[in-house]
Formats: structure tokens, C-alpha cells, sequence
């Protein structure tokens, strides 16, 4: 989208006024009393058409259409780019922007946008107007192809709701890359992590409907994931979050072989960044040549896209090669769990166990209660596992819990409950 004028906004408009918010047209901005928020292309294109035509529906066809034109992309993506304006606009402004389920958004601000007359001069911007905007800024910056998938987890949220006090909301998001080629890194950054945050009780990973729903209005913590190749060849891991300390990047550099190893020591750092008291916590390292990894990510799409056969073929290539991948056997063990084989899966998820060592006490049980509850002889054992955990973090194993009454009602033979599964973000899933 290039054209910045609007009905009623004559041709070169800069600056327009929102109620309290003034819209920088020209450096893709947000101005509002916390400081000034720069916005990503995406999600400016976005904040356009909405300017364009307030109070009036636009359906999440038409908004792909508009946003991304002539670009297949993923339906979370307009979920997550409507998430991230609302925060740029900020809690008390996010109602501006209205869910209407199942159809698409309505954009209703108290008052209709209004150019600014630049001709005169422009109030002075506060002193800290940079700083906000490097701290917020950092949230809204690249999120346009968001794909949220829980690895291995007893704990995902399962759509819009309130986080319980205390817990810890993750939410891991892949900023667009240029070429399809280069994403392989940072996917297999975020499956890395995301079985890391799954294992740990007090964290709750959330999905894109999760952010976009107008009930979200917890704070997660937002983890922008990117990769790709310079001109010289080599390879490049990117990671910007925001931690108690305020906004953090992170970048790895090497050549191809070094891409497992940058992924393995990026992951340790995001997780003590995210969870200082968990800053010392044991993890197996990500022992894996890179020709297996991108194998692996190719299978780890396919379960996320719910294409369970060709997810367990491709993760049956990737151990025949590298039987001690234990990331591959325990997603192997959630395909297997998907397809009702409940023994087979018990099979690698105990595999999986031993080979992903070491491992904190906290994440040691949580995978512990994965496996017992595939086994029906365990399952009085599993219960008791689980109310253990619950009574250290109450309230935030629910999702687990309801799993494992699940499969107390389950008949012998039938298909075993989905207690590793993607979020409801994810292609093939219900979004808002």
C-alpha cells in the first residue's frame, strides 16, 4: 500500500489525529501519551484500512485480500497483526478495534480520523518518546507470518482467557522472512523452545487467537524469531524480546554446520532472560547436524498443518539417521499419540525421556505425567502426579488435568487423548 490519502484527507497528508492518537502516515507511527510506537509495514497497512473506513465491517477475506495482497499466508497472521495494533494503540484504546466472531474486525474510535494541519508547528514530543518507542516498538516490529505450535506440552492455552497470577505467558512468533529457505533456523529456534517452556509449569504458551481476542488482555511476553543468510553465506539466528529489564536482541552468526549449536545457546539465553530464577536450569544440548534439523523442521510443519502421515514418515527418516535426536522422538510420540497408537507412543516418549536429559525436577515430572497418562495401568499414578504439580502452581495445569480425566473416560483400543497438541492458532485450527 502506497497511496496515503484517504476520504476526506487530501493528497500528502502526514500526520492524522485520532481521538488522542496522532498518526504519523510518513514514518509508520503511533503517538500517544506513553511515547511513540513505530509500527511494522504489515501492520501499519493494516491500521490504514481501518483508518480508511471506520465503522465499517471488514471481513478477515477481505483484509488478506487488502493487507497481503497477491502473498499466501497464514490465517493466524491477520489474528496476530490485529493483536499487535491493539497494543500499539494501547489497553485502554484496544475496544477501538471490535472481534465481530466468525465474520471479521470493526474499527469504532469515539471519533472520526482527522488530518493535522502541518503548517504550523508541531508540539515538542516528550523527552522519553524514543525510549518508549524502542521498549514498544520492539513488540510490534516484524510479526506479519505468526505460527504458534507447542512441541511437547501439558500446558497450552487453549484459546482467549485470563492468565492466573503469576503465571509466565509466552508467546513465540516468526517474523516474515524474505525467502522460505532461510526460515529453517528460526523454526527450529522456536520448536527448541517451545519444548523447553512446555516442561515448565509456571509458563503458559499462547496462541495467536489467544493475542487477538478481545479478552486477552493479559501481557505475554513476545518473542520475535527470524533467521536468514548474508551475502557472504552465512547464516544468521534472531531473536528481540522483552524481559523484566526491558527490550533485549539477540543474534548468533556461523556458517550452516554451526546453525544447531547457535539455536541450542540462543535458547538458554531467551529462557534465563524470560525466567531469571530458572537462569541455572539443566537442558540437554541440541546434539543434531544441520542436514537433520531442516529435516526435522519440515516434519515438525507437517504436524502442525495435522498431516500426521507424512509427520511420521519424515520424523522415521530423521531417526533411521540420527537415533539420539531426542526432540524427533518425542514428537514422533505426539503423532503416534494422535493416531490412537497409544503403545507405540509410550514406546518413544520413554525413549525421549532418556535421551533429553538432563532436565530441572519441575520438567523431569511434567514429562513424567506425559508418559504415565498414555499408559492406562498408570493412570491412578498419573492423577496423583498431577495434583502434586497443581498444589505448587495452582491453576495453571488445568489443561493437563482436563486431559487426564479425559482418558480415565476414554474405552480401551480408542484413540488416545491429544495431550501434545498445537494451539488453536495454527493452520487447519479455529482462530477468531
Amino acid at each position: 500500500m502506497s497511496e496515503q490519502a484517504g476520504p476526506g484527507w487530501p493528497a500528502g497528508t502526514r500526520l492524522l489525529r485520532v481521538a488522542d492518537v496522532i498518526v504519523d502516515l510518513e514514518c509508520r507511527e503511533l503517538e500517544r501519551d506513553a511515547g511513540t510506537v513505530e509500527l511494522q509495514q504489515r501492520v501499519f497497512d493494516l491500521l490504514l484500512v481501518l483508518l480508511r473506513e471506520p465503522c465499517v465491517l471488514h471481513t478477515r477475506a477481505e483484509l488478506f485480500e487488502r493487507v497481503w495482497p497477491g502473498v499466501v499466508v497464514e490465517d493466524a497472521s491477520l489474528s496476530q497483526a490485529v493483536w499487535l495494533l491493539r497494543r500499539a494503540l494501547g489497553e485502554e484504546r484496544r475496544h477501538w478495534i471490535r472481534t465481530v466472531p466468525k465474520r471479521g474486525y470493526l474499527f469504532e474510535p469515539p471519533s472520526p480520523p482527522r488530518p493535522v494541519d502541518t503548517s504550523r508547528p508541531a508540539p515538542a514530543r516528550r523527552a522519553g518518546g524514543r525510549r518508549h518507542r524502542r521498549a514498544l516498538g520492539l513488540a510490534v516490529a516484524g510479526a506479519a507470518a505468526a505460527l504458534l505450535m507447542a512441541v511437547a506440552t501439558v500446558a497450552v492455552k487453549p484459546g482467549p482467557g485470563r492468565l492466573e497470577e503469576g503465571t509466565v505467558a509466552v508467546a513465540m512468533l516468526q517474523v516474515e522472512g524474505k525467502a522460505a529457505g532461510s526460515r529453517w533456523p528460526a523454526l527450529l529456534l522456536q520448536a527448541w523452545l517451545e519444548w523447553k517452556m512446555s516442561t515448565l509449569p509456571e509458563v503458559e504458551l499462547v496462541d495467536a487467537a489467544w493475542l487477538a481476542a478481545d479478552a486477552a488482555v493479559a501481557e505475554p511476553h513476545v518473542v520475535l524469531l527470524s533467521s536468514g543468510t548474508s551475502a557472504s553465506g552465512t547464516h544468521y539466528v534472531r531473536a528481540r524480546l522483552d524481559t523484566r529489564d526491558g527490550p533485549r536482541q539477540l543474534e548468533l552468526r556461523g556458517e550452516e554446520a554451526a546453525v544447531p549449536r547457535m539455536v541450542d545457546a540462543l535458547s538458554r539465553q531467551i529462557t534465563g532472560l524470560l525466567l531469571p530464577e530458572r537462569a541455572t536450569e539443566p537442558w540437554p544440548g541440541l546434539q543434531v547436524d544441520a542436514g537433520i534439523a531442516r529435516e526435522y523442521v519440515d516434519a515438525w510443519e507437517a504436524y502442525a498443518h495435522d498431516d500426521m502421515a507424512s509427520a511420521a514418515q519424515s520424523l522415521e527418516a530423521v531417526l533411521r539417521k540420527a537415533p539420539g535426536f531426542g526432540l524427533a522422538e518425542l514428537q514422533l510420540a505426539q503423532v503416534r499419540a494422535t493416531q490412537g497408537q497409544t503403545r507405540l507412543a509410550g514406546h518413544h516418549i520413554a525413549r525421549a525421556r532418556r535421551l533429553l536429559r538432563p532436565v530441572g525436577r519441575d520438567s523431569e515430572r511434567v514429562m513424567a505425567v506425559g508418559e504415565m497418562s498414555l499408559d492406562p495401568a498408570r493412570a491412578t499414578q498419573a492423577e496423583a502426579a498431577m495434583e502434586e504439580l497443581a498444589r505448587e502452581y495452582p491453576g495453571r495445569l488445568s489443561r493437563a488435568g482436563d486431559a487426564l480425566l479425559l482418558a480415565r473416560e476414554v474405552p480401551a483400543g480408542a484413540a488416545a487423548p491429544r495431550l501434545w497438541r498445537s494451539c488453536p492458532g495454527t493452520p487447519g485450527a479455529g482462530t477468531d
